[in-house]
């Protein structure tokens, strides 16, 4: 939650990273032929998913564990795998996602909605980090800041949004194009991709003054971006 919020990082990075992993290597099952689950069974036979408890190497399990322990949750799949890709571990973030939509591929449940206690159950709307991971989009409204440190290869084309405005970016190795579909949008500074360099930012047809300083671009003012209108940097890699 405080990566998703931009906050630092409140555990040591390398010991986050065991732990995940440990969780996948102990928790996620590719096929649940095996995993008896006496409560209710939100996947099953050859359905994968990742089970909330699991009792690994002998490890002794209690007559009456904790309540819905064995059963698997996607909202809590999908914060598990964005917290994967945050670190790093792109495959096996995939792989507990795959699991999930697989489940919910229409032919044995509503690909809509994901059940837990009900129908279209609220947690499973973590799925919306796994964009904010994947892109690694931020936004701060009090420095008119906002920022993309995709956690794949580029090219990247994807939705964005915040409070105010909403619109979407395209990224290739030469150019980001930064657009607002509607709303409004102050920008007063923009983080590129790590290792990039802006070569020129024109907003339509004005080339814009700026500076930059490591990732991220300073605009010598505030930008004002509403429905329709959009920047565009050319970028370049920086030498090592």
């Amino acid at each position: 939650h405080a990566r998703i919020c931009g906050l630092e990082p409140v555990f040591d990075p390398n010991q986050t990273r065991s732990a995940l992993t440990a969780v996948f290597r102990h928790n996620h099952r590719s096929s649940m032929r095996q995993w008896p689950n006496p409560c209710r069974v939100y996947a099953l036979n050859d359905e994968g998913g990742t089970v909330l408890c699991s009792w690994p190497e002998g490890a002794r399990r209690p007559a009456v564990p904790a309540l819905y322990s064995e059963e698997v949750w996607s909202g809590c799949e999908y914060q598990f795998a964005a917290h994967l890709l945050l670190m790093g571990l792109t495959e096996p973030a995939e792989e507990v996602v795959n699991a999930v939509r697989k489940r919910y591929d229409g032919r044995a449940r509503n690909p809509f909605s994901e059940m837990e206690c009900g129908s279209s159950y609220a947690r499973a709307l973590s799925s919306y980090t796994l964009l904010l991971a994947a892109t690694g989009f931020s936004f701060d409204a009090v420095t008119a800041s906002m920022g993309f440190a995709p956690r794949y290869p580029l090219p990247l084309r994807s939705f964005w949004c915040f409070g105010t405005a909403w619109g979407r970016v395209s990224i290739t190795e030469e150019q980001l194009i930064l657009q607002v579909y509607d709303g409004n949008l102050k920008l007063a500074r923009l983080c590129l991709p790590k290792g990039f360099l802006a070569c020129d930012i024109v907003q339509g047809a004005a080339s814009l003054r700026w500076n930059q300083q490591e990732d991220t671009v300073f605009f010598d003012h505030t930008l004002q971006l509403s429905c329709g209108e959009s920047i565009v940097i050319t970028m370049e890699k920086e030498e090592v």
